[in-house]
C-alpha cells in the first residue's frame, strides 16, 4: 500500500468519526419538567317520566320513574327537586288541577321536596360519567273532584356537585 493511500484512508477514517460523534459537548445538566392537572367534579341529569296513567278518584294513584344523574368518579352529589308536596299540581281542562306528591321512598313515608335532597358519592371507576339511578315515587291521592281528561305538569330537578 503506498503512502499516499494509507494517509487518505487514514484521513477518510478521521472525518467519518467526526461525523458519527458529533459536535464535543463540554457536559450536560438535567433536572424534571412538573405536569399538573385538576380533575373537575362534573354531573348531569336526565329528564324521566312520572306516568301515572288513569286516575280514579276513588283511589290514590301511584306511579315512579328513575332519576339518573351522571358523574365523574369521586364527585359528591345531591339531587334536589323544586316545589313541596304542598303546592305540587299538574293543569287539566278547564284551568283545573290535580294535585300530586314526591317520596324519597317507595313506603311514600318521606318527602321529597325542595329542601330534602337525595344523593350520594361517585365512586365506579368508568371511562368518562358513571350513571347513578335513584327512583322516585309519586302519588296522586285520592278524593280530587276534576274534569276528565289530560293532565300535565313539571318540577324542576337540580343535581348540586
Amino acid at each position: 500500500m503506498t503512502r499516499r493511500l494509507a494517509v487518505s484512508l487514514l484521513t477518510a477514517a478521521a472525518f467519518a468519526l467526526t461525523l458519527v460523534a458529533g459536535p464535543a459537548q463540554a457536559g450536560s445538566a438535567g433536572n424534571t419538567l412538573t405536569v399538573t392537572a385538576n380533575v373537575l367534579g362534573t354531573c348531569t341529569i336526565d329528564s324521566p317520566t312520572l306516568a301515572f296513567g288513569d286516575y280514579d278518584p276513588l283511589l290514590d294513584r301511584d306511579a315512579s320513574a328513575t332519576i339518573t344523574v351522571n358523574c365523574t368518579q369521586g364527585t359528591v352529589y345531591s339531587i334536589a327537586l323544586g316545589g313541596t308536596n304542598a303546592t305540587r299540581s299538574m293543569s287539566g281542562p278547564n284551568s283545573e288541577v290535580l294535585e300530586f306528591d314526591l317520596y324519597t321512598d317507595v313506603a311514600r313515608s318521606t318527602a321529597w321536596e325542595n329542601a330534602t335532597t337525595v344523593g350520594g358519592t361517585a365512586t365506579t371507576i368508568a371511562a368518562g360519567l358513571t350513571a347513578y339511578p335513584h327512583e322516585v315515587y309519586g302519588r296522586i291521592p285520592s278524593g280530587q273532584q276534576v274534569s276528565t281528561g289530560a293532565y300535565n305538569g313539571s318540577v324542576a330537578m337540580t343535581v348540586n356537585f
